[in-house]
């Protein structure tokens, strides 16, 4: 793969920016939205503050205006090609705290942003999580998008959060759309090395008896299961399909980004999702050829 080129950034409103693209353009979309009523990164007044995507009213609102933009991001993606959105979640408030949510603001506000206020959402009591991303996911495939798999992107190091009544959140989702069964994906490109324990349960001596000889219950029978004497092992591959929970650090950034992808955590979805001299575009920055 040749180095990732910006060709431009637009500074426009996402919808409109992505109607002057030409239908079927596009070979992969990778795009992480603002978050719903995490952050505003315009100051109090500014002009296009009212605008601002991540400060909708509801989590309905927020996710029905992303998925206008995805569906013009549908209109301007090849046939073949692939759509990545990454999402975070985020909680119903009591509006007492600092942003109105519950241990998410003194960071934030520290980072120099504004975090809108916010009360009780969709009649959630204070500190339900909303479940913003899988609302966004359903309303995607209501919207006519395959939904191939949902990605556990995990941080090895989260954000600290001053909660004491549960786990502190370690990970996002990334959702992986297409618009047809059929579509371009370079599995060779992002396979990983086998592990170890896998060539040594290949090796395994396998009995007339073991319970799996038939198929677990509900399954089909496979040659792994059939009886051979130890050490009759069958050829493994040394690198196998990547799986579905990625581990990438955050990493900061000198810029007046607050929230920039991770180089490690894209990778994988331009290798597997975009073919050499193909386009790809985040319609909330700009577009880039691979």
């Amino acid at each position: 793969m040749s180095a990732l080129r910006l060709d431009h950034i637009e500074c426009a409103d996402a919808l409109t920016y992505l109607r002057t693209l030409p239908d079927e353009s596009v070979n992969c979309c990778i795009s992480s939205p603002p978050y719903f009523g995490l952050r505003s990164y315009l100051p109090e007044g500014h002009e296009s503050k009212a605008q601002e995507v991540g400060t909708e009213d509801t989590p309905a609102a927020y996710v029905a205006r992303l998925v206008a933009v995805f569906e013009e991001v549908r209109r301007v993606l090849r046939p073949d090609g692939n759509c990545y959105v990454n999402l975070g979640d985020s909680y119903s408030g009591s509006g007492r705290g600092p942003t109105g949510h519950n241990g998410i603001g003194s960071q934030e506000t520290r980072q120099g942003f504004h975090s809108p206020q916010r009360t009780e959402v969709d009649d959630l009591p204070p500190k339900s999580l909303i479940g913003v991303p899988w609302r966004f996911a359903f309303a995607m495939q209501d919207a006519g998008w395959l939904l191939r798999e949902d990605i556990i992107w995990h941080k090895p190091a989260p954000m600290p959060e001053s909660v004491r009544d549960r786990c502190t959140r370690a990970h996002e989702y990334i959702f992986h759309f297409v618009k047809q069964p059929r579509y371009w994906y370079d599995a060779a490109a992002v396979s990983e090395p086998t592990s170890e324990v896998t060539f040594a349960r290949a090796l395994r001596g396998v009995g007339t008896d073991h319970k799996n000889i038939d198929g677990a219950p509900g399954q089909t029978p496979h040659s792994m299961a059939q009886p051979r004497n130890h050490g009759d092992g069958y050829s493994t591959n040394p690198l196998r399909n990547r799986r579905s929970v990625w581990t990438v650090n955050t990493a900061g950034y000198a810029g007046a980004h607050f929230a920039t992808f991770p180089e490690k955590l894209v990778e994988p979805m331009v290798l597997a999702g975009c073919p050499e001299g193909g386009v790809t575009l985040d319609p909330f920055m700009g577009a880039g050829t691979v």
